[in-house]
């Protein structure tokens, strides 16, 4: 997983392009929810400069929804015909975002 911080200073309390990628064997394991909860608490631990951290997936992808959202990320909208899909067609990305006021009351 990965999370990059943009250097640009009106940005400097996001975390953004985050990516989690986990084996398609251990899915629905658990691993996909500690790493975003260890990553969470790291960032609420100890970056209180990090206010919030951002992330894509795919429209059709909402078993990822589903976890990004239980680990309280909240959904912000939709990229129509922003990436394509495995056959080609075009298809919607939805950007998504976890907030520190969020996650801690």
């Amino acid at each position: 997983s990965h999370a990059y911080r943009n250097p640009l200073r009106l940005f400097s309390h996001v975390y953004g392009n985050l990516t989690v990628a986990v084996h398609p064997d251990v899915q629905g394991r658990g691993v996909g929810r500690a790493l975003f909860t260890a990553l969470l608490d790291t960032v609420t631990r100890e970056r209180p400069d990090i206010v919030r951290v951002e992330l894509m997936t795919a429209e059709r992808n909402h078993r990822a929804q589903r976890l990004y959202e239980s680990v309280g990320f909240i959904r912000e909208g939709r990229l129509d015909r922003a990436i394509r899909g495995a056959d080609g067609t075009p298809e919607a990305d939805i950007p998504m975002a976890w907030f520190r006021s969020a996650a801690v009351g």
